[in-house]
């Protein structure tokens, strides 16, 4: 089997173990990891008794992969969003360095159920374009976080509509949006590489508001007056108002 156990980086062995165990098999979970964190992984063959091999040790981080480009000539230089409370609008941002972006402090806010539209456009040929957004936030971007993808070979701008899932609780969600200058159908694919080194990933925030999806507002039984108003609104409902 194998024993093993993580400590942040710059920590020696044994100091700080944020998780460790032992395993009869090669796989093992680790649990009670902070987000945005680099951390060192030791691992030691475990043949019984005083049986043990030297520790080895490997470094990952607990983020987003990072893609893998060659080339700067394809890129998405306007992104923006539609319909939402807030809106993201990042136009002519140009090629971004090592072919990621970390458009992060820039979001949109909606409630679950709710709906908002995008726009990518780009520079540098006909090429493939999808989007994922990572709703269980475990740092991945699977074929069931694509939320968008095409099907074909086209120079934009691509646009769609996003749909918040029901259920989903408030908080932040990471969209991630690339364009692959090989890849028709980005969407069943990886959302951390390109196809011949030729793209752009750029990363944004989506704020799930759930008080921004009430469903059962009473409209017909709401006023305000008087209208136009000068120094005092009145507001008037069916229910209690608290905010």
């Amino acid at each position: 089997g194998y024993n093993w156990e993580i400590v942040p980086q710059g920590n020696a062995q044994g100091v700080g173990v944020v998780a460790s165990g032992n395993t009869a098999t090669t796989t093992a979970v680790a649990t009670g990891l902070s987000a945005s964190t680099l951390y060192n992984l030791y691992v030691q063959t475990n043949c019984g008794g005083t049986d043990l091999s030297a520790w080895a040790v490997t470094t990952f981080i607990t983020d987003y992969c990072l893609p893998s480009g060659t080339s700067s000539l394809t890129y998405i230089n306007n992104f923006s969003t539609t319909l939402g409370a807030t809106n993201i609008a990042n136009n002519t941002s140009g090629f971004s360095t090592a072919n990621y972006g970390n458009f992060k402090t820039l979001s949109t806010s909606l409630g679950a159920t709710q709906s908002f539209s995008f726009n990518v456009e780009v520079v540098g040929g006909t090429l493939g374009c999808a989007i994922w957004v990572d709703w269980n936030n475990d740092y991945s971007f699977d074929v069931a976080d694509m939320v968008f993808s095409t099907t074909g070979y086209g120079n934009g701008p691509f646009t769609g509509t996003i749909t918040v899932p029901a259920g989903t609780a408030s908080g932040n969600y990471t969209m991630r949006v690339m364009v692959d200058y090989n890849d028709s159908n980005p969407g069943d694919d990886n959302a951390c590489s390109f196809a011949f080194g030729r793209g752009e990933v750029e990363d944004y925030t989506i704020i799930v508001d759930n008080t921004l999806a009430a469903t059962n507002f009473d409209n017909a039984n709401f006023s305000a007056y008087p209208n136009p108003v000068k120094d005092v609104l009145n507001l008037s409902y069916s229910s209690e108002m608290t905010s």
